[in-house]
């Protein structure tokens, strides 16, 4: 690379970019070929919740991966758990059963979330100051086109093969193993995480650390705070497409359309979010004002019936307003973990907020197997959720954030 290149666009960068583009595709599998797995696997509404549910565990194993690149390094966590997501893809093509496919999936849930754990990490620690928030948002932006290159595909493969199409989509993805040489010569370790490993602060902390006395509160708030948004937009994020296609008679192609073309202005949500938390004078009444809104889209995109020829258009500015939304909430979630806590356990505290999603889709999943008959259908059971987007609202307020606490002192050895 020539020595005037950006940081952004330096090598490590540019790999980091691709992992994180390759999570998000990955990750977005299941949820885009969900009515397939449904005539696969022969599994009515309730069951496809509690499968969900299931493969949610993944999501616990990613706190050992965000562990193990606190202790070993961000480059080798990401190498190792690329490696290892290959061969778990394409037995999950081969599964004969569901009784195979959950506990593969379990596997590559908590490899993908170490990944994008690490990526959102790493790529701060590859870049100065005064471009860091700048990477967080491009590794955001990418995660989410990844989302799109994943629902693409489905629909592809759904168009070119039959009800088992998922089986081919997990096989597409195996190709990534071409690219893993490339990956290997052209990842860096961070400059800041060598002088960590240096100075042994990376291998004396502890997990447990979060919760000391120094950081106890804003760790449990965060996390009530997260695990309470977490489990409203897990029970949106699950049905988005099973929706429309089984309730509402709307044709796949079409959801997978909007959903595709919405993902694009959705991007500008991490701007959005930078944006609010500066014009409105820090975190707080950034993050409750894009709580409020994604309440707005998410209930809209539930609530609307009919056979009226502007609902596709209708659903789709749903849709946009609350994953828009929370975009903006999430890129002020990473940074406010990232500017607060010390750099040994940035990767931890972002397993935190790993382990607030995977316990939320756990209990959202079981929940609304539980509410859609009393309420009368599944709309219903999702739109029950949102009232946990207005309680994460309260508690974000109340956060003891950056604005109103000095972060800790940052380690001399880094600086």
């Amino acid at each position: 690379m020539r020595g005037n290149t950006s940081p952004l666009l330096a090598a490590p960068s540019l790999v980091i970019y691709w992992l994180s583009f390759y999570a998000g595709a990955v990750m977005a599998i299941n949820f885009a070929a969900l009515p397939y797995l449904a005539k696969t696997f022969d599994l009515a509404d309730g069951q496809i919740a509690k499968m969900l549910a299931t493969l949610a565990l993944g999501g616990l194993l990613a706190l050992l991966g965000a562990r193990f690149s606190d202790r070993v390094g961000r480059r080798r966590a990401l190498l190792v758990s690329a490696l290892l997501s290959y061969p778990l893809m394409l037995a999950s093509a081969l599964a004969p059963s569901l009784w195979w496919f959950i506990p593969l999936q379990i596997v590559m849930g908590g490899i993908l979330g170490t990944i994008h754990i690490t990526t959102m990490v790493t790529i701060e620690e590859h870049l100065p100051l005064a471009l860091k928030a700048k990477g967080q948002a491009w590794v955001g932006a990418i995660f989410v086109m990844g989302n799109g290159g994943g629902l693409i595909t489905v629909n592809v493969a759904a168009y070119l093969f039959d009800a088992n199409s998922w089986r081919y989509v997990w096989l597409f993805f195996c190709t990534a193993a071409l690219w893993h040489p490339l990956l290997t010569k052209f990842l860096t370790e961070s400059h800041e995480y060598s002088q960590l490993k240096e100075n042994r602060y990376a291998r004396n902390d502890r997990w447990l650390d979060l919760f000391s006395g120094r950081h106890r509160k804003l760790t449990l708030s965060l996390f009530g705070a997260l695990l309470c948004w977490d489990i409203a937009q897990s029970g949106v994020n699950g049905w988005l497409i099973y929706h429309p296609v089984q309730n509402l008679g709307i044709a796949h192609e079409w959801v997978t359309g909007y959903l595709i073309l919405g993902g694009w202005p959705a991007l500008l949500g991490f701007a959005l979010g930078v944006w609010l938390r500066d014009r409105l004078g820090g975190y707080t009444v950034a993050l409750a004002v894009c709580c409020g809104l994604s309440v707005l889209g998410n209930f809209s995109y539930f609530w609307i019936k009919g056979d009226a020829q502007w609902l596709i258009m209708a659903m789709g500015g749903a849709y946009i307003l609350g994953l828009l939304m929370a975009n903006a909430l999430m890129v002020n979630v990473r940074l406010l973990v990232n500017e607060y806590y010390p750099a040994q356990m940035r990767a931890s505290m972002q397993s935190i907020v790993i382990l607030a999603l995977a316990c939320s889709t756990i209990f959202s999943q079981l929940i609304i197997s539980q509410l859609i008959a009393p309420l009368g259908g599944l709309a219903n059971a999702v739109i029950a959720l949102l009232v946990l987007k207005l309680l994460a609202a309260l508690l974000f307020i109340t956060l003891p954030l950056t604005s109103r606490v000095s972060p800790p002192e940052i380690i001399k050895a880094v600086v």
